[in-house]
């Protein structure tokens, strides 16, 4: 496929700092790329999530879990929310279990965010539209959506604590709460977690002033978790939303405030911060290297390492004769550290849709860079207003905003680096896809197991296969209904020598 897509600079051997675990990828064995990505199945709702349907979020392990958060309905009270769990391997795609909200609240939006660790240590399920109690800041409305957090560990084999396998079911074992409730916080709108820390977005905290935007990180001290340090960044501004999207990887922290003006109404910005000696610290800043007003630059962000991917999904590209106004743009940003200067992030690259105008009947822009998600080399970037034909022999323009998803590999001959460039790998398109479906809001990328295999020297490698779940954010108004998952994978029938490694045990 001829992408017209420049080159990048990527190192790509992918490190996961994790609670008690580190999975070292070998990427001299990598999956074959040019295999063609196939549908493999549509993730049904469980009975208590319907009719919402799921694909508000999701959320993928590299052992083969998937995590997918209720659909959306903009009705009070009937945004209940709840969370249902699979597990992926090479040969099935298995319901496990659903989670609903501890104490049943009405219209907490409990798993409309998610994040899991590579390992499947801990599950973040945000429910940013909870009301505080009665302690905070009085009785309602005073603690209209202040937001929480509730954190579940895998339980198998009469213990709680271990990693997820296929027959281990999550028990409840903690409940995060803003250190600073402010009422309409939506604390718990964005999670993410590497095991060792939970990272919390409450972007519409007024610190200090309205929807200004907060972060909190809280750490796992043995079966406890504490809050660890509030994220601040130098003069917050009002409006800005810091906290609408998160990333962590080891000891770095990236925040995206995609509503943030300093070059026009809703450019945006990245931040980053570092563990060091003394804590958590703001290291840098990050503008678009194209700025614009209305970019959204920063709504969504993922980190691999020393590479910054950051989506800007109303950009309009630099030669935007080629492309629809505001179709969006994911930049790449590679970090560098000099002792004299400090950490830097380097622009590398742009990536913009290889098909920005669907065959010619896209009328709106495609979103994309909506959603972001980075693992063992591959790069997943959701276009969820993509148009697409809904039916065999119908125009594109019916399936306006039903969604897609590209995928992007690097471009150098061993697939180990993004130095050469970035190449397309494929364009998924849901089945089912339907006018305004929106697939492709959330992605997430994963891994299957696939068993173990000799090393040498007596040691075993556990091998693997990636996987992709796409979330649609679904219109209530609309068949098929509000909202869905897809997983999708390289090959139906995947022989063993292109399995790659992900981890030695």
């Amino acid at each position: 496929m001829k992408s017209g897509i420049k080159r990048l600079d990527l190192p790509v051997k992918l490190l996961s700092i994790l609670a008690m675990m580190s999975f070292e990828m070998d990427l001299g064995a990598r999956p074959n790329e040019d295999a063609p990505w196939q549908h493999r199945t549509r993730l049904n709702a469980p009975q208590r999530m319907l009719p919402l349907g799921i694909g508000a979020a999701v959320a993928a392990s590299e052992t083969g879990v998937i995590a997918v958060g209720g659909g959306q309905d903009p009705d009070i009270g009937v945004d209940a929310g709840a969370v249902a769990i699979w597990n992926c391997t090479v040969n099935e795609v298995v319901m496990q279990e659903s989670i609903t909200h501890p104490k049943e609240h009405r219209q907490s939006a409990f798993g409309n965010a998610l994040a899991i660790d590579p390992a499947a240590r801990v599950l973040c399920i945000g429910a940013p539209n909870e009301d505080g109690t009665d302690k905070d800041l009085g009785k309602w409305p005073e603690n209209f959506q202040m937001g929480r957090v509730y954190l579940y560990m895998p339980q198998s084999a009469g213990h709680a604590g271990g990693q997820a396998s296929s027959g281990a079911h999550w028990k409840l074992c903690a409940t995060l709460e803003s250190p600073q409730p402010n009422v309409g916080a939506h604390f718990g709108s964005v999670v993410a977690t590497d095991g060792a820390r939970v990272v919390v977005g409450s972007p519409n905290h007024n610190s200090v002033g309205f929807a200004a935007g907060r972060v909190d990180v809280f750490v796992r001290r043995g079966d406890l978790w504490m809050h660890e340090s509030e994220l601040a960044i130098p003069l917050p501004i009002a409006g800005m939303r810091f906290g609408t999207s998160l990333a962590i990887d080891a000891e770095t922290i990236v925040v995206g405030s995609p509503s943030f003006s300093g070059f026009g109404a809703g450019s945006g910005r990245v931040d980053v911060f570092r563990l060091k000696k003394d804590g958590w610290q703001h290291t840098g800043r990050i503008d678009a290297p194209n700025p614009q007003s209305s970019a959204w630059f920063g709504m969504s962000v993922a980190i691999s390492r020393d590479i910054l991917a950051v989506g800007a999904p109303r950009e309009t590209p630099l030669k935007s004769q080629a492309f629809p106004d505001h179709a969006g743009v994911v930049h790449l940003f590679k970090r560098t550290e000099t002792q004299s200067e400090g950490e830097a992030w380097q622009a590398i690259f742009a990536l913009t849709s290889p098909d920005p105008w669907c065959g010619k009947s896209q009328y709106r822009a495609e979103a994309f860079g909506m959603s972001l998600s980075i693992r063992r080399g591959t790069l997943a970037v959701g276009a969820s207003e993509s148009c697409n034909p809904v039916a065999a022999g119908e125009d594109h323009d019916e399936g306006e905003g039903s969604g897609a998803v590209y995928l992007f590999h690097p471009a150098d001959v061993g697939g180990t680096s993004w130095d050469f460039g970035a190449r397309v790998g494929a364009r998924l398109t849901a089945p089912d896809a339907a006018f305004d479906a929106h697939d492709g809001y959330r992605v997430a990328l994963g891994c299957a197991q696939a068993g173990m295999t000799q090393a040498g020297a007596g040691s075993e490698i556990r091998r693997a296969i990636p996987f992709l779940v796409v979330g649609r954010a679904g219109n209530p108004d609309m068949s098929p209904g509000p909202g869905a998952a897809h997983v999708y994978w390289p090959h139906a029938n995947l022989p063993q020598n292109i399995l790659s490694p992900l981890a030695k045990r």
